[in-house]
């Protein structure tokens, strides 16, 4: 696949203006930022996106390439601080925690019984 280097920005030229609001709502729907202008023309930002598949959208709704241009740096400030779309990785949210569980202080799982359960939480049954 080719991704874009670096930042760019698309315009594509629709026949019509449901034509182009059919890709902006595909586009959108897959990641891609893109909005519509005006006389049914469809503006996208790629950052790190397949540039092929965004011509490819584009092209089966009836679009067709009219201009690309870089992206300047001040244009991608927004995007930088855009702090609900910082990904944060499920393996280091962990809010269930207690204290004594993250420092390994918390007492071993024990049954209503009051024994102890030796193997990830289920009891082991010993062969006599």
């Amino acid at each position: 696949m080719m991704q874009a280097n670096s930042s760019t920005a698309l315009l594509f030229q629709f026949s019509d203006a449901a034509s182009a609001a059919a890709a902006c709502d595909t586009m959108i729907e897959l990641g891609y930022d893109s909005m519509l202008a005006e006389d049914a023309r469809l503006h996208l930002h790629l950052e790190r996106d397949d540039v092929v598949s965004a011509l490819e959208i584009a092209q089966a709704h009836g679009g067709r390439l009219i201009e690309t241009s870089p992206l300047l740096e001040s244009s991608l400030a927004d995007g930088v601080y855009a702090m609900d779309q910082v990904p944060i990785p499920a393996h280091i949210v962990n809010e269930d925690w207690t204290e004594a569980y993250a420092s390994g202080d918390e007492p071993a799982d024990e049954t209503r019984d009051g024994t102890e359960l030796p193997f990830n939480g289920f009891p082991v049954e010993e062969n006599g």
